[in-house]
């Protein structure tokens, strides 16, 4: 959940941004930041009820992974197939953390914008919710205003 949640959570916001690499993505302060507060608030507070061992350091290493200069790891290779993946590795962790799973919510709903696709039906009502609320938010204020007002919600 650690690498694959976070890289299918954060993926669309970044393209909707003008991101193209994860690399890229990983200097851009304001993303980088945000992926540390999605970690710490929204990922791994599961994790961490579950015993996992060694989650903080794993999600450490991911970031630094993510920003590896020799890592060409493409936004576009990286997006593909996001509707299943979001079956699998965002809607667990929303269901478990409910409306404190926000961060995930906006990189859901920069999906939604980014493919003009509805909430799926097999999600939890309220992620349905949560997920237009974010949508509405992008369209307001852009990805970066939007990802600001999320990091200082929590």
């Amino acid at each position: 959940m650690v690498l694959n949640g976070a890289h299918t959570a954060i993926v669309h916001l970044g393209l909707l941004a003008g991101h193209q690499t994860m690399r890229e993505l990983c200097e851009d302060e304001l993303f980088k930041r945000f992926l540390r507060v999605m970690l710490d608030r929204e990922i791994l507070p599961p994790l961490r009820t579950d015993g996992v061992p060694g989650v903080e350091q794993f999600a450490s290493d991911v970031l630094e992974r993510f920003a590896n200069p020799f890592a060409a790891h493409k936004l576009s290779d990286i997006a593909a197939g996001t509707e299943a993946k979001i079956q699998i590795r965002l809607v667990p962790t929303v269901t478990a953390m409910g409306a404190a799973a926000a961060c995930i919510s906006l990189g859901v709903a920069a999906w939604l914008e980014r493919t003009t696709r509805q909430p799926s039906a097999a999600w939890p009502e309220s992620m349905q919710r949560s997920v237009l609320q974010q949508a509405d938010l992008l369209r307001d204020v852009g990805v970066r205003e939007a990802m600001e007002r999320m990091m200082a919600a929590g």
